[in-house]
């Protein structure tokens, strides 16, 4: 499985996920989101050690669970698609509101190559079309702000990543960087 390309690797690569204008702090925040986020959804957070940058994330993050009934089947899972040769850790997999959805957190702003990477996790799923993806955005201020994509979009969302996936193959096909 580690020989696969990563989902956002392949975006990258093919110029999809700017490489500019982000920080080693905004990053690292983001990572430290995940976590904060991941440890309190499987009952595992001291949250009493956490950070205080992270602490408005993480209320944003309780803020969406409250609004929504959400039954995660997945929780940063790593996932890989066999046939087409690509992975990836959807955030999570599972339903809102009763609906399927595959969930991407964000502590940044919205960026049009969610949908191709939210396309790829969801084609990782056995049956891809029936998912809906979103985005929970969550904010500085312990908000959160959804960004949806419906099941109507997957086709062509998934058409784009799999274009930037064949260009990833033969690059390293290749052997271009």
């Amino acid at each position: 499985m580690n020989n696969l390309p990563r989902v956002t690797e392949i975006l990258k690569g093919c110029g999809l996920i700017p490489t500019f204008g982000f920080t080693d702090e905004a990053r690292d925040r983001g990572t430290a989101v995940h976590m904060a986020c991941q440890y309190y959804d499987l009952g595992d957070l001291d949250e009493s050690s956490l950070d205080p940058v992270l602490v408005p994330y993480l209320a944003g993050w309780k803020k969406f669970l409250a609004d929504h009934k959400c039954e995660w089947t997945a929780i940063e899972q790593r996932m890989e698609h066999q046939t087409l040769g690509y992975r990836g850790t959807p955030d999570r997999v599972g339903y809102v509101n009763g609906t399927l959805l595959v969930v991407d957190v964000k502590s940044g702003a919205s960026a049009k190559w969610h949908r191709w990477q939210l396309a790829a996790y969801a084609g990782m799923q056995s049956d891809p079309y029936r998912y809906l993806r979103m985005v929970v955005r969550l904010q500085d201020d312990g908000n959160y702000k959804k960004d949806m994509f419906p099941a109507s979009n997957y086709p062509a969302d998934f058409n784009v990543f799999c274009s930037a996936l064949n260009i990833a193959n033969v690059k390293i096909l290749e052997g271009i960087k």
